[in-house]
């Protein structure tokens, strides 16, 4: 992702790059990320909650039109309601697992 951002930068294409874990975007040097404390594989928020989900991107096209360089980070304050993100994932797991048997 912080190379695709890196080369449409360079290019003139300002982006905005969305992350679950902050200093993973900063590490990787993209222009602009925005992180959300959110389960992995759910960056945007959750399946089908298209209200949270046109928020995340507002916000991320607030801070494209508002950050006048590169290198600037967002930490959003939105937590996932579902607090048992271990069991999310393993339920995930099962469910494919099960559909992979069929």
């Amino acid at each position: 992702m912080g190379l695709i951002a890196r080369v449409l930068e360079a290019a003139g294409i300002s982006t905005v790059s969305f992350f679950l874990l902050a200093e993973i975007a900063q590490q990787l040097g993209v222009p602009r990320g925005v992180s959300v404390k959110f389960p992995f594989g759910h960056v945007l928020g959750e399946p089908h909650n298209v209200v949270q989900q046109q928020l995340l991107i507002k916000h991320g096209l607030d801070l494209l039109m508002q950050a006048r360089q590169a290198g600037t980070f967002v930490q959003l304050p939105y937590r996932w309601k579902r607090e048992d993100w271990a069991g999310l994932a393993q339920t995930q797991q099962v469910d494919l697992a099960q559909s992979d048997a069929q």
